[in-house]
Parts: structure tokens; sequence; C-alpha cells
């Protein structure tokens, strides 16, 4: 997922805006404050598909003791956060203009061991979720097109396919039966 958001980077990059990431635990909520008094949280990322096509909640707050507070918070979260460079590729001198550079985070300072031992277990657990989630969609997904192109091939041809799974059921029959009469007991 952290690669398909950074598509739009480069160019920015390019035009001088500095952009940072966040390394530690999150959740799917975007603040934003205006003149140190207004305030939105919410999920909506500010744009026509999440404003009028998904079900979005966003909270506007006109108290400046929260937008402080806010804004305090986004400055710890900065000093947690890592800046996303640009570093060259390993490529042949002709090619160099042409392959896009690598985005990377900047390295910091701060080493791994001074994070604390919940933290490290929360992205470890995160990591694992990620990890099985996509080891699912890698198996159901593929599994579902299967199912349903089998699905429209029963509706529209269902003598066929009929025939074609009896045929199957028989042969797996004829395999098994082969099989057990070879591994029986003497």
């Amino acid at each position: 997922m952290r690669n398909l958001t950074r598509l739009g980077y480069r160019r920015l990059l390019k035009a001088g805006i500095r952009i940072y990431e966040w390394d530690g635990v999150m959740i799917h909520a975007k603040t934003c404050v205006a003149d140190g008094r207004w305030a939105r949280i919410g999920t909506s990322n500010i744009n026509a598909a999440s404003l009028l096509g998904n079900f979005e909640l966003d909270l506007v707050i006109e108290d400046k003791q929260l937008a402080r507070a806010l804004e305090a918070q986004y400055r710890r979260d900065m000093a947690g956060s890592l800046e996303v460079v640009q570093h060259p590729r390993n490529a042949p001198r002709a090619l160099q203009r042409v392959v896009p550079s690598r985005l990377v985070p900047a390295e910091r300072g701060r080493s791994a061991l001074t994070r604390s031992s919940r933290e490290l277990r929360h992205r470890a657990m995160v990591g694992a979720r990620r990890l099985i989630n996509a080891a699912f969609r890698s198996l159901f997904g593929p599994a579902s097109v299967v199912l349903v192109l089998l699905g429209v091939l029963f509706l529209v041809f269902p003598r066929w396919m009929g025939l074609g799974v009896g045929v199957l059921c028989l042969w797996f029959a004829v395999a098994a039966g082969i099989q057990a009469w070879w591994e029986r007991s003497p």
C-alpha cells in the first residue's frame, strides 16, 4: 500500500515539497487545523470520491484549545516521522534519465531498540495481520474468479458441464481405486 501512496511523490519532491511519513502505530483518521481555531477530525481524504462516494465521517470543531492540542500532537508526530527522499537507482548511464529514482525514508538516528516492547509487539502483530490478509487475498481472489466462471458455464451449458463433472468424478474414482489397490497390505 505504501508504494501505491507514493505514486505522486516524485512530482512533489521535484517541486521542492518535503514529504514525511509516520513511522509508528496509527489509526485511519486525519486531522486538519486552520487558523489555530478550526479543527477537522475524520476519515475522508477531502476529495470527491471520499466525500461523495464513500461512507466517511468528519467532525468539524471550532475550539481554540482543541486546535492547540492537535497542533502540539502534530509537532510530536513529526518527531516520529521519516522524510521521504529520492535515491538514484543503479542503472547504466544511458538509462539514468529514464529510470525513476527510488523513494525511501531518510535514515533516522533513533535506534529500533528505543521503541517500547508494546509498540514492537503491536507492529509485529500488524505486520503479521497484513501478511495473513495478503495470503487470503492471493488464495481467495483467484478461487472466486474460477468459481464465478464455473457458475456461468454451468448456467450457460448445463448439459456439457454436467457431463464434464461426471467424467471428472469417474476419473478420480478410478484413480483412487487404483491407488487403493496398489497400496493394499499383502
